[in-house]
């Protein structure tokens, strides 16, 4: 479930004032840049086909991470089902990981927020991952969820 504050201010990022452009990737973005960025990619996000779509709105509204851009989430997506994420939890850990440091300048969550569950980003990762190749993945992993990617796990 997300947390209350993560959903007001995704919806008062996405009401506010519209540009027609996106802001390049820097290291770090001012928060009116952020919230120009995602309210433009949120309203170019409509023209992109499920599950594509779904995927890239459930990182944002899972981790407050705003990369809305279909073609890195292509790439990404990719890369995790040419690695065989669904047998490779080290894998779809490091991805992981990856995606949330490369994303966190275009966060959207307040500064006090708590931290993100690294948990909860692997297995939404692999729903993501999943979703995008689905004929990839036998069965049997398919029935049998998400790993346990915890520590030890």
């Amino acid at each position: 479930m997300l947390p209350t504050r993560l959903v007001v201010t995704f919806l008062l990022l996405t009401v506010g004032a519209c540009t027609g452009t996106s802001e390049p990737s820097a290291t770090t973005l001012s928060p009116a840049a952020v919230r120009a960025r995602v309210e433009a990619d949120t309203v170019r996000l409509r023209a992109v086909p499920m599950p594509l779509r779904g995927s890239i709105e459930t990182w944002l509204n899972t981790t407050g991470l705003a990369q809305l851009d279909p073609n890195v989430w292509q790439v990404r997506l990719d890369r995790l089902c040419a690695q065989e994420f669904w047998a490779n939890p080290p894998v779809l850990q490091a991805h992981g990981d990856e995606f949330v440091a490369a994303d966190r300048n275009l966060s959207i969550l307040d500064p006090e927020a708590e931290p993100l569950e690294t948990k909860e980003v692997y297995r939404m990762l692999w729903v993501m991952a999943l979703n995008h190749c689905r004929e990839l993945v036998p069965v049997d992993f398919v029935e049998a969820g998400p790993p346990d990617t915890a520590p030890g796990g």
